[in-house]
């Protein structure tokens, strides 16, 4: 889903996402390091819903990347 423009927040799909959203964690972020490869600018963000982290369920991870 591309949330760009203010309006995609007044969808139905929007509305479940954010409902959700508390069941979320971030795990993992990583930032530009142009020695570990990584020269482009934004990050890279590991997430996991709360009860698969506590299952230790890391197959159930996301990985979203968010540039300005």
């Amino acid at each position: 889903m591309n949330f760009g423009r203010g309006e995609a927040w007044e969808t139905d799909a929007a509305e479940d996402l954010l409902k959700s959203a508390g069941d979320w964690q971030l795990v993992l972020q990583i930032g530009v390091d142009r020695h570990a490869g990584i020269p482009q600018p934004g990050a890279y963000y590991v997430i996991m819903r709360k009860q698969y982290m506590a299952a230790r369920r890391f197959d159930r991870a996301r990985v979203t990347y968010h540039c300005d």
